[in-house]
């Protein structure tokens, strides 16, 4: 009889492992370098990635310029010093790669998730972290009695490897140099969880399709390519996936755009005349289009543009209206606008010459300089006028080229579209269709801080169908890096270290000592009550007994609170404890798009920690009765920044909630209201 729960096992292992694939895929794809959610410091230039490869680590390898990147991927993982277990069997895979194909500056990931032993999530990542930063035997900050005992087992099982590999004892250099190639990668990337969204809001960004069917598609082609244990390229990923993304070709801008902003600009790059829409200077016209050379035989502008104004050869001065590189330029311009120019008197004047102007010598040569220029850029999705991300579909692709501003060629908002500037096509994107709310939105900057944020939404995500009061405080020192912190024994002998915000609190040593003697009061006073302090033993709930019972996950039991104990900070404290850069951020913020201020909904700012969402959130609004303005979308991209945000909304009398839903009345359904931690705990006993 088969067992139901190993092949669920086995199944939402395998699924893990095709996640991370994915991932990586999805940098690759994308042009991420950025590869610190795998605890690689370095950015990472991947050239190839291998399946199920005959590497001794065999579950994925990323070739690098630099070297290679071994990954395990284990989605829980317990540590034992058990030979026949499956730790050991990871260790196994480490001592045979080094053993068999030892390369100096390969690195051994072991990519798991939250439902792995803290043995492995937090002490086995900051012996690692330890070992790479020679931090390991530090006499201001001895390992713990749990350290040693992971230390110790995984140095045994790893000495038992290498002795059944070889049939030598391993050398402690040979030892030391292993240990310090593993890495311990802690990647919640499951359906759902924070790693998945911030993967499909980048992709959103750069993709041309759904950003789920795109990523759906990346973990297919990871497991079809395991399965027959093939290698990727990124040149083969690009022929399988590029056309949801797009292509890039250096000498037509089309493509160009294509490859940096996953758009399709309509209309060709037309260079060699000026097709204008004027006010009429004739009086059986209303309006006049004129069609113009643009380049004097020696390559020389005929025409001056300034002011919304347009200096003809003559010397006569016409206001422009419309500026454009063809008449289909003007023709899109006149229709999206029939209000205003359906009854009128239209002239037109065409160019007065058979020949094809565009393929002039100075015409062509510009051309080609304006696709340079738009090559050039190094952050295509920002407006050229006013700086701000574009998200829009429809957006005009347009040439700078006037009296005052300097030649450029990239992308404007539609309404910072000057009419001197030259519109050269707009851009097309089913995606920012889809998103349409999202105006304005940099969707590179939320992934970059939602893979190591929003620590509170995220361990919250099971309350997200209730209201709920979220702490906050308005005197939060963001500035403190003093170079002690406070380390709490456990009675099983492993430790915690004291956290604010989802990092270990750094202060300097007096204050150290005089927080760890309140604590440890505090944990004396409890422990004669029977209500101790305590840890739940796989998380980092943190109460009295009592309370840690009602919340603790099936299988875990409490961790009793036996002392506090100053200890230096180091990197390693820091990198396996602290779980994430920002507590609260990145949440995205509705601002005016005419004023530039926050939308207030009933004296309330509403805050998104999922803007792929804002499209349901706004429908619920509205069946409350809410009537937005005209917004842009604007990311805090940091907890100092929403600490400054929540003391001015706070200040002005008014209140900031998250994720909010609303009953048809408008009363508050569910959502995470930001309360001032004080208020909180004045009429309670305060948590140490």
């Amino acid at each position: 009889m088969s067992n139901g729960g190993g092949g669920a096992a086995t199944n939402s292992g395998i699924d893990f492992q095709q996640r991370i694939a994915a991932l990586v895929l999805a940098h690759v794809l994308i042009d991420v370098k950025n590869y610190s959610i795998f605890q690689l410091d370095d950015d990472l230039h991947v050239t190839e990635i291998r399946f199920e490869t005959n590497n001794g680590i065999d579950d994925l390898v990323l070739m690098a310029t630099d070297g290679r990147v071994l990954i395990q991927a284990k989605h829980s993982l317990s540590l034992s010093d058990k030979l026949d277990s499956e730790y050991s069997s990871v260790l196994k895979q480490f001592v045979a790669q080094y053993v068999d194909d030892n390369c100096r500056n390969d690195m051994y990931v072991l990519a798991t998730s939250s439902r792995s032993s803290q043995r492995i999530t937090k002490e086995l990542r900051k012996l690692t972290e330890a070992a790479r930063l020679n931090e390991i035997g530090s006499a201001d900050n001895p390992l713990t009695k749990v350290e040693e005992d992971v230390l110790n087992k995984t140095c045994m099982l790893i000495e038992t490897h290498y002795l059944n590999k070889t049939g030598v004892a391993i050398s402690k250099e040979t030892l030391d140099c292993l240990f310090r190639r593993i890495r311990v990668a802690l990647l919640d990337i499951e359906e759902g969880a924070p790693l998945e969204l911030a993967v499909l809001t980048l992709l959103a960004g750069k993709a041309s399709v759904s950003p789920a069917l795109l990523w759906r598609s990346l973990i297919a082609l990871c497991l079809s390519l395991a399965k027959d244990r093939l290698s990727i390229d990124k040149n083969g990923l690009t022929q399988r996936m590029g056309k949801f993304i797009g292509k890039a070709s250096a000498s037509d801008v089309s493509n160009m755009a294509r490859e940096f902003l996953s758009l399709e600009i309509q209309g060709a790059l037309s260079a060699g005349r000026e097709v204008l829409l004027v006010k009429s200077f004739m009086e059986d016209a209303d309006y006049v289009i004129l069609e113009l050379y643009r380049f004097e035989d020696d390559g020389r502008r005929r025409l001056k543009f300034f002011d919304s104004k347009v200096v003809l050869l003559d010397g006569s001065t016409l206001d422009v209206i419309h500026r454009a590189a063809t008449f289909v330029g003007i023709e899109r311009f006149i229709q999206d606008q029939p209000n205003t120019y359906s009854n009128v008197r239209m002239v037109i004047i065409p160019i007065n010459t058979q020949k094809n102007v565009e393929n002039e010598p100075y015409a062509k040569a510009h051309a080609e300089y304006c696709s340079h220029l738009a090559e050039l850029s190094a952050n295509p999705l920002l407006c050229l006028h006013c700086g701000d991300p574009i998200s829009e579909d429809e957006a005009p692709f347009i040439e700078i080229d006037d009296e005052v501003e300097e030649c450029q060629v990239g992308l404007v908002h539609g309404c910072c579209l000057r009419s001197i500037d030259r519109v050269l096509g707009i851009i097309r994107c089913d995606l920012f269709r889809e998103y349409k709310h999202l105006k304005n939105f940099d969707y590179g900057l939320w992934f970059e801080k939602a893979s190591r944020g929003q620590g509170v939404f995220g361990a919250m995500s099971h309350f997200n169908n209730r209201i709920f009061p979220v702490a906050w405080k308005p005197d939060y020192n963001v500035i403190s890096k003093g170079g002690w912190c406070i380390k709490i024994t456990l009675d099983d002998g492993s430790a915690r270290y004291v956290q604010e915000r989802g990092r270990v609190v750094r202060c300097a040593e007096n204050e150290s000592i005089a927080l760890a003697q309140q604590l440890n009061e505090a944990f004396e006073k409890a422990k004669n009550k029977r209500d101790p302090w305590c840890f739940s033993s796989e998380g980092d709930t943190y109460g009295n007994y009592s309370g840690v019972l009602q919340v603790m996950d099936e299988g875990e039991r409490c961790l009793l609170c036996v002392k506090a104990e100053v200890v230096h900070y180091t990197r390693s404290i820091g990198s396996a404890y602290s779980k994430v850069d920002n507590f609260y951020a990145p949440l995205a913020l509705l601002l005016e798009q005419d004023t530039g201020i926050p939308v207030a909904i009933n004296n309330a700012i509403f805050l998104i920690s999922n803007p792929l969402q804002l499209e349901q959130r706004i429908e619920n609004w509205q069946l409350a009765g809410i009537k937005l303005p005209e917004f842009v979308v604007s990311i805090i991209e940091s907890d100092d920044k929403f600490d400054k945000f929540v003391r001015q909304v706070r200040d002005d009398g008014g209140s900031v909630i998250v994720n909010p839903l609303l009953t048809m009345t408008g009363e508050l359904s569910s959502g995470f209201i930001i309360e001032n931690y004080y208020d909180l705990v004045s009429n309670k006993t305060e948590a140490p």
